[in-house]
């Protein structure tokens, strides 16, 4: 009679308590019948991804922070104004680390959280931007220098051609991945994540990358009336900030915690649940 469980001894108020009562509904409720729980289209769950939400915010920022400078820029050398020109990276970056940072909060349902990430972002964006401006204007103008010594024939106001327009694409390319880096490492900075940190300064190296190239194409066969190359920033940065996005989402593990039902859930990066609980993530399942 080894195995016998021991019995449950309640007393006669026990059996009239409300306590009880109502713990016995709550657990008729929890254990109620659900019915089958239908899978997910693929459009919701696209949408609730890491990569895809937080591409489409840092998108966003990135816009944001182009609209707010761009009235104030001119790429007329005698009319543009000098602190537009200065600012334009670091408020672009400060943005897109503000959008990145607040979205994952939100999405976690952490006000809180949605603060201080968005918070350090936009700091380290703009404050990482401002120091990015001393290599980023070397390397542009290294090769802008460079390309005017192989454009033959060279007119003012006009834009190079040949293997100098190459070569100016490839020196705004290079300054705009280095620009570009300070966008993409606050939310690591935020999270304390190397991983994080790691996947936001390759996002950002390669949006600026890739928003560089195709900022002069654009400019070619796109501009405003005044001659303003407005559409190849928006566009360039633009896609700085889908690129940070998505490298940062790629590599943050998230984890959804149920609150008593499979209808009640709320999502949470792992990294969080690890530090809440002082546990340690790992493998339980081998991957084949």
């Amino acid at each position: 009679m080894a195995d016998e469980k021991p019995g449950m001894k309640i007393t006669a108020a026990d059996l009239h308590s409300t306590v009880v009562e109502e713990y016995i509904e709550t657990q008729s409720w929890l254990q109620r019948d659900l019915g089958d729980i239908q899978e997910q289209s693929w459009v919701v769950r696209v949408v609730y991804a890491n990569w895809f939400y937080l591409a489409v915010c840092s998108g966003i920022g990135g816009i944001a922070g182009w609209a707010v400078i761009e009235p104030f820029f001119s790429d007329d050398p005698l009319t543009e104004d000098t602190a537009a020109a200065l600012l334009m990276f670091p408020v672009v970056a400060g943005f897109v680390g503000l959008f990145l940072g607040a979205a994952e909060g939100l999405m976690c349902r952490n006000i809180g959280r949605a603060f201080v990430s968005g918070g350090i972002g936009l700091a380290v964006g703009f404050c990482g931007g401002l120091i990015a401006i001393i290599p980023t204007a070397m390397i542009f103008g290294l090769m802008t220098a460079l390309a005017l010594g192989f454009w033959e024939n060279p007119e003012n106001g006009e834009m190079p051609t040949g293997f100098a327009l190459l070569i100016l694409m490839m020196g705004r390319a290079a300054a705009w991945s280095v620009a570009a880096i300070p966008a993409g490492i606050g939310q690591g900075i935020a999270l304390r994540e190397k991983k994080v940190i790691l996947n936001g300064l390759i996002g950002g190296v390669l949006g600026g990358l890739v928003g560089g190239l195709l900022f002069d194409p654009i400019s070619l066969v796109l501009v405003t009336e005044d001659g303003e190359a407005v559409y190849s920033r928006a566009v360039g940065f633009a896609f700085i900030g889908l690129s940070v996005g998505l490298f940062v989402g790629l590599v943050e593990e998230e984890i959804w915690a149920a609150a008593g039902t499979p209808r009640a859930v709320f999502k949470m990066p792992a990294s969080e649940l690890e530090k809440m609980t002082r546990g340690k993530i790992v493998q339980v399942k081998q991957e084949s």
